[in-house]
């Protein structure tokens, strides 16, 4: 894989800054619309409001914004992208990003927010078209390429998903969800030689990320490596002390290590942040190796 470079897709955090020099010419300009004037100014003051750290006054200032002006994509945009990124109010995001989309389809940002949104409600085939739109845009999307491997593999198009998720390393080398993904694709294909060197390169050039240390050590334990495991799951802990799938793999690696303190230390920390809901499996096989001992 290439040596790491500077992504050229933005942060979600940093996506606020794109639009602030373009905006400023827009509220200086003259213009006979005043709606649309008036709510220029809601979009800025909606971005003042978001740099200085206050969400929810910079999401009412944008859907005043949109109120004042319904044809003004860009504050659809914005407001859709606070709502799903900051507020995970997939409704409220759905509904501005698909307005924005209907104004301006031509913006390959809009598409692939939108496409996002499908994807956190569970729709990641209704995702493809509107991904596909904005590659067709923008060919050098990495999180889109990101997001069309996982619609893909959604549809067992494991192939074409693991290309996908090389494609988006390629363009956004830091991006650690990418690796995780291709990661976990050749782990569960058994391919744990291929999923190591790729888990191993996240982190190396994603080193941020606890998922890629903990995947990391997933893909040793399936080429035996224990010691090297433990110290990978240890790894991501190290930057989130109560990430659940590490403690688990932690705790259970010292269970197979025969280090029966150590397990119970971590299984018993696994529990106390499990969703057992979500987690049967692993909340049963913990609790039964606790009980054991």
């Amino acid at each position: 894989m290439r040596s790491p470079q500077t992504p050229r897709s933005p942060q979600a955090k940093g996506w606020l800054r794109l639009i602030v020099p373009l905006l400023a010419l827009a509220v200086a300009a003259p213009t006979c619309d005043t709606r649309r004037t008036d709510s220029l100014r809601a979009l800025a003051d909606g971005m003042d409001h978001y740099r200085q750290g206050r969400q929810t006054q910079a999401l009412k200032s944008f859907r005043e914004a949109v109120v004042i002006d319904e044809g003004n994509d860009l504050a659809h945009y914005y407001a859709g992208l606070l709502a799903f990124h900051q507020f995970q109010d997939r409704t409220t995001a759905r509904k501005h990003l698909k307005k924005a989309l209907d104004i301006d389809p031509a913006q390959a940002e809009y598409q692939y927010q939108y496409a996002a949104v499908l994807q956190a409600d569970g729709q990641p085939q209704d995702a493809i078209p509107f991904l596909q739109a904005a590659l067709e845009r923008n060919p050098e999307h990495g999180q889109a390429h990101y997001r069309m491997g996982i619609a893909q593999r959604a549809k067992d198009q494991l192939r074409a998903s693991a290309q996908s998720f090389v494609r988006a390393i390629e363009l956004s080398p830091r991006f650690d969800k990418a690796y995780v993904e291709l990661g976990d694709l050749y782990l569960t294909a058994g391919h744990a030689k291929e999923a190591a060197q790729v888990l191993e390169n996240c982190t190396q050039n994603a080193p941020h990320g606890p998922e890629c240390f903990n995947e990391y050590g997933r893909a040793l334990i399936g080429l035996g490596d224990r010691k090297a495991a433990i110290s990978a799951f240890n790894d991501a802990l190290a930057r989130r002390p109560d990430f659940t799938g590490a403690l688990f793999n932690v705790g259970m690696a010292y269970r197979d290590e025969g280090n029966a303190r150590k397990a119970k230390f971590y299984l018993e920390r696994y529990l106390k942040g499990a969703d057992r809901r979500a987690e049967v499996d692993r909340v049963t096989a913990a609790e039964q190796i606790i009980s054991g001992m």
